[in-house]
């Protein structure tokens, strides 16, 4: 094969991935986008002083039941395919109590893991410092 050639099909191999990139980028941040429409930003769904109006406030009864699969779900979601999803995973993780994330960890390792549990995954998309923060939530 010639020298041209080759440089040809790296060209087109870069620009392929350079599209799968950008279209993970662009539905990662329709994503986001939808989320702070429907909630506002982050920070106001755990302190709504900060005078968002989109906040939501957390339920005071605690009497609503809690069921771990949404969250078990969106952290599913947000490791799946291509990318990750390092937002859904924080505010997933970070309203819940160290009972009900223990609860998410067991409902994902049941339905959800596929043969590995949920600190493989978190292993397998996760940085070493992201992955170090996800781990802190369980300890």
């Amino acid at each position: 094969m010639e020298k041209q050639q080759i440089i040809k099909y790296v060209k087109i191999g870069l620009l392929i991935a350079g599209g799968i990139f950008a279209v993970k980028f662009i539905r990662k941040q329709i994503k986001l986008r939808k989320l702070k429409g429907q909630f506002g930003d982050y920070n106001t769904l755990i302190d709504n002083n900060k005078g968002n109006v989109g906040g939501v406030s957390l339920p005071q009864d605690t009497n609503i039941q809690w069921s771990p699969r949404s969250s078990a779900e969106a952290l599913r979601d947000a490791m799946k395919g291509l990318g990750t999803d390092e937002e859904t995973i924080w505010a997933t993780l970070e309203p819940l109590s160290k009972d009900q994330r223990a609860k998410v960890r067991n409902y994902f390792n049941t339905y959800f893991a596929n043969g590995q549990n949920l600190f493989q995954w978190f292993a397998s998309d996760l940085g070493s410092s992201d992955l170090a923060k996800a781990k802190s939530y369980f300890n």
